[in-house]
């Protein structure tokens, strides 16, 4: 798979880096609300078969990211026994596709720009989760923990994330490290989330 990072991410003057990286994610965050299957999900639509595929998606990115990050399995472990509780064998699961285009974040600044993309989505997962009574039943939690986020066992991660970002160095340079990394996992994610296809017959 190639991933095309050729269009520089641009830097505008602002002050925040919080409206910063708001700013310069921008077009691709909404390319990301209009993918298929999130479209789907949001619609209440989505067939067991689409979910699947896209949860198998979406651990393919987190797993990698996870260990670019040295972080604990977190995400990735709920989109296993979300995939596990969808009756998607163990072994199938193991031996999913990961991307291959995360790249190193071997500093505090690209890190941290790294981890606006996943932390931000945090919020209209859960909106999402709530879309899937259809598939699972009311008040079922098996299946959608990964959206739910209620099993991380750093609570309230955006919180804890925008605390993070606001002790970071203010510094132009750093601000521009951060803003690209976050540019860089943005595009990274929403590409690789353009090889799910919805099956033909739903």
């Amino acid at each position: 798979m190639t991933i095309s990072l050729s269009r520089p991410c641009p830097q505008p003057a602002v002050t925040s880096i919080r409206q910063l990286l708001r700013i310069e994610t921008h077009e691709t965050h909404q390319k990301l609300h209009h993918h298929d299957g999130f479209a789907r999900l949001a619609a209440g639509t989505i067939s067991r078969a689409n979910y699947q595929k896209l949860l198998a998606r979406l651990l393919g990115f987190h797993r990698p990211f996870e260990q670019a990050l040295s972080s604990p399995p977190g995400r990735s472990i709920l989109l296993h026994e979300d995939l596990l509780a969808l009756d998607v064998d163990a072994k199938r699961i193991a031996a999913l596709p990961d991307c291959p285009a995360i790249p190193l974040l071997t500093t505090n600044a690209r890190r941290l720009g790294a981890r606006y993309v996943i932390e931000g989505s945090v919020l209209g997962g859960r909106q999402l989760a709530r879309r899937l009574d259809h598939l699972l039943g009311a008040g079922q939690e098996q299946g959608r923990q990964f959206l739910a986020s209620t099993e991380l066992p750093s609570g309230n991660s955006w919180q804890i994330y925008l605390n993070d970002l606001t002790s970071a160095p203010t510094d132009r340079t750093t601000q521009i490290e951060i803003t690209a990394a976050a540019c860089e996992i943005f595009t990274i994610f929403e590409q690789w989330l353009a090889g799910w296809r919805a099956s033909a017959h739903d």
